[in-house]
């Protein structure tokens, strides 16, 4: 659900999404990670997310962004290789 509602202003603008996800609570974590493919197309996705609830959620939480420590496709996909992240 997340990644269809991104895709509604970003589709193509990314090149990896991954939403931390506890399997027995059935829940996320209320965070994701997103690498767009150029810095601005961060801007596009500010511009509509930014500040505002996840139309899918009851949560109160709004929408805010971070620098990452990791950065870049290839750096992601070598720090989950061997997760179950990377066989979905």
């Amino acid at each position: 659900m997340l990644k269809e509602e991104i895709d509604a202003t970003n589709k193509g603008t990314y090149d990896f999404l991954y939403l931390r996800f506890n399997v027995e609570r059935r829940r996320n974590f209320g965070y994701a990670f997103i690498n767009f493919s150029d810095v601005g197309f961060v801007v596009t996705f500010a511009e509509k997310f930014i500040g505002k609830r996840w139309n899918q959620s009851n949560s109160d939480k709004r929408c805010s962004t971070k620098y990452a420590n990791i950065q870049g496709k290839v750096a992601l996909i070598e720090k989950y290789r061997y997760s179950t992240v990377m066989q979905t």
